[in-house]
């Protein structure tokens, strides 16, 4: 891999990095609300959506982390 291309794998490597990090601190602070919650609230709507999305965050930062893994292999 020429130069070029390889300063283009670090930026995206770079940027994925930033993107796991805001991740999980969205992630982070998403659950913390949602085990704040009474379990009246939790079973509520907005309670559900809330769980929900810390579903999806977490899977979303698992994503970044394949993909990750997957330009670092990049020799």
């Amino acid at each position: 891999m020429n130069k070029e291309r390889r300063k283009l794998v670090d930026e995206a490597i770079h940027l994925i990095n930033d993107a796991i990090g805001a991740t999980e601190q969205a992630h982070d602070e998403e659950e913390e609300a949602y085990e704040n919650l009474s379990d009246g609230l939790k079973e509520a709507d907005r309670g559900q959506v809330m769980d929900s999305n810390v579903s999806s965050l977490d899977n979303a930062k698992s994503s970044l982390e394949d993909a990750l893994a997957y330009l670092e292999e990049v020799e």
